[in-house]
């Protein structure tokens, strides 16, 4: 995994030092750092305790891409307990089709990067998002890789300005399918065969969740801005795994620049 953040740091240093990227303006670059209480994904508790969010986005025309990652201060997490903090890496790809109506069709594909790559799983998918006061989308996620299944959500947001602040409010209600399967997928890594560890657990019918959440934003300047968020993540249906998080409220500190 030690590549990608190579790899991430280098795009940072040359973008920041590059009169191409910053003049020319053909690529636009954002990057946001935060903190969170815990890390929860789509209803799974990857996380109890905090964690240091970091991303850097691109943008080209209609294409777009970015990295993100997840620092856990724990010794112990989701992914088999083995010792890295570095709990996820993801990198993600897509293209937009903006419509004249104001609507936009998005297709990208997203690469999950594990320590040790013991459960990197990749995902294709494709999202509907209309334009108007709510802003409200519709996505479907397929993960073809190590934890096949299909997860639907639909989200609406809406947001006010007042002078240098922007109040968010915002709700994802989201549903995981696993296919039926029972988990016991495998992968061959350096030679050797690796059971997904979920595997053999009861198998039901997939897990629900519902998350509103409310932002608080603030421009420090034309390229920057500081952000406080609150939500809670509501369980609706009977979970797939043993890491099912339960109704908990999570809040998160972030800043972001774009350049």
């Amino acid at each position: 995994m030690n590549r990608y953040f190579k790899l991430f740091f280098i795009v940072v240093f040359v973008c920041l030092n590059s009169n191409w990227c910053t003049e020319s303006n053909l690529i636009n670059f954002d990057g946001e750092v935060g903190i969170v209480n815990n890390y929860i994904w789509r209803g799974i508790n990857r996380s109890s305790n905090g964690n240091y969010h970091m991303s850097l986005g691109w943008q080209y025309e209609n294409w777009s891409g970015s990295f993100w990652g997840t620092y856990d201060t724990a010794d112990d997490n989701f992914v088999t307990d083995l010792q890295s903090n570095w709990l996820e890496v993801d990198s993600t790809f897509s293209y937009t089709w903006e419509r004249a109506e104001g609507d936009s069709i998005q297709l990208g594909y997203i690469l999950y990067n594990f320590y040790d790559n013991f459960m990197n799983s990749q995902e294709v998918f494709a999202r509907y998002n209309y334009d108007s006061s709510w802003n409200p989308s519709l996505t479907l996620y397929y993960d073809f890789d190590f934890n096949s299944g299909l997860y639907y959500t639909f989200e609406i947001e809406k947001s006010k300005v007042d002078r240098d602040w922007i109040y968010g409010f915002g709700m994802k209600l989201g549903y995981f399918s696993s296919f039926g399967n029972n988990f016991l997928d495998e992968k061959r890594i350096n030679g050797r065969i690796f059971q997904n560890p979920m595997s053999n657990q009861p198998l039901k019918s997939g897990i629900g969740d519902f998350v509103p959440n409310i932002s608080l934003t603030r421009y420090l300047d034309e390229e920057s801005s500081i952000s406080f968020d609150l939500a809670t993540t509501i369980i609706l249906d009977n979970d797939t795994y043993n890491q099912s998080a339960e109704d908990e409220l999570h809040f998160g500190l972030s800043y972001r620049v774009q350049f």
